[in-house]
C-alpha cells in the first residue's frame, strides 16, 4: 500500500450521512459476518459501546457526493452502530485507494477479528477453520506466506504439538459442535 497517500481521523453525525459496504469488500464484510463471536455486544450500556467504537474506527473512502461514505473495514463498528442508536461515530477516511488496496485492507480486517475475537471454546481450531474458510487463498498468502493454515505452520507458530492440534480439530468437526458460544449461551438463558 501506498504511505504517500493521506487518510484522517474524523467523528461524523450518522444522521448526516449515507454509509454502505465498498463493492470490493463486500466479501470480506459478508465473512466477517458470518464468523463466530464470543458475544452479543447487545448486552453493554450503550455508553461502552461508544467508546469501543472510538477504538476501532470505522474505515471509509469518500463518494463524489459529500455525505456519502463506504466501509472498507473496522467491520465490529459497522455492526455496533448498525445494531444501535449511535448518533455519531468515528471514522478513518481514506483517500485514493485502490480496489487491490481497499480488498486488502478489508480481509485484513476478517483476519484480525479471526486472531484476536474469535469464540475460543474450540482453540486453535476455530482459528485453523475460520482462516481456511474465509480468507480468499491470495490474500492468505500475503499475510501468512501460504495459501491455506496448515496444521504443521499453526502448531510451530503457537507453540502447541500437531497431536494437540489434531484433536482440536477432531472435536470441532463432531456434529455435536455447537456453533453458539459459551457466553452466548448463558446471556440467551
Amino acid at each position: 500500500m501506498s504511505t504517500k497517500r493521506s487518510n484522517h481521523l474524523a467523528d461524523l453525525y450518522l444522521r448526516k450521512i449515507t454509509l454502505t459496504c465498498n463493492p470490493n469488500a463486500e466479501r470480506a464484510w459478508n465473512a466477517w459476518n458470518n464468523l463466530i463471536r464470543q458475544f452479543s455486544p447487545s448486552s453493554l450500556p450503550l455508553e461502552t459501546l461508544q467508546l469501543i467504537q472510538k477504538c476501532e474506527p470505522i474505515h471509509v473512502i469518500k463518494k463524489s457526493c459529500k455525505k456519502q461514505y463506504q466501509f472498507i473495514a473496522g467491520f465490529p463498528s459497522v455492526a455496533l452502530i448498525k445494531s444501535t442508536q449511535f448518533k455519531q461515530a468515528t471514522f478513518v477516511i481514506h483517500n485514493e485507494l485502490t480496489s487491490e488496496e481497499i480488498e486488502l485492507i478489508s480481509w485484513i480486517s476478517v483476519f484480525r477479528t479471526i486472531l484476536f475475537d474469535l469464540d475460543n471454546a474450540s482453540g486453535l481450531a476455530s482459528l485453523y477453520d475460520a482462516v481456511n474458510q474465509y480468507i480468499p487463498g491470495r490474500i492468505s498468502q500475503l499475510l501468512i506466506k501460504q495459501k491455506r493454515l496448515t496444521r504443521p505452520w499453526l502448531s510451530k507458530t503457537c507453540g502447541v504439538s500437531e497431536n494437540a492440534l489434531r484433536w482440536q480439530l477432531t472435536r470441532l468437526e463432531k456434529p455435536s459442535t455447537c456453533k453458539k458460544s459459551v457466553l452466548n449461551r448463558i446471556i440467551e438463558g
